[in-house]
């Protein structure tokens, strides 16, 4: 018996998924696929802040010794990847940031260069800016 497939992508999605994955296992672009990852999901689990906080300031541990203390520890670092990586893509050339958020937010926009060869040059010129800030 088979399983059931729940994840619904479309034939275009994976086309991007797919040549994605050839170009990061073919190139040194590890690395930079996972500072993307980060910001990737930053991006996707943002939500504006609105109302009370969730915990009084007084009445919080305020400690390194709870249970999810290291958990807070990774929120935080990847809060400055990702606050990082948003300011390289920011400031890369606007084809490159919209192969970025097409591959990496699913964003859909439609390109009249090759994805690929977009997607090489963008990852070229972030890992580049990475580098430069102390990512790499």
């Amino acid at each position: 018996m088979s399983m059931p497939n729940t994840c619904k992508i479309s034939q275009t999605e994976r086309e991007v998924l797919a040549n994605r994955l050839k170009l990061i296992a073919e190139t040194e672009f590890n690395d930079a696929d996972r500072l993307l990852e980060i910001w990737a999901e930053a991006q996707q689990r943002w939500r504006p802040n609105v109302g009370y906080p969730r915990r009084s300031a007084g009445l919080s541990s305020g400690g390194g010794s709870g249970e999810d203390a290291f958990d807070h520890l990774c929120e935080q670092a990847d809060g400055f990847v990702a606050k990082t990586v948003e300011g390289i893509v920011d400031n890369l050339p606007i084809g490159y940031k919209a192969i970025l958020t097409h591959t990496y937010l699913a964003s859909v926009y439609a390109f009249r260069l090759d994805p690929e060869d977009a997607l090489r040059g963008a990852l070229t010129d972030f890992w580049r800016l990475a580098k430069a800030k102390g990512l790499a």
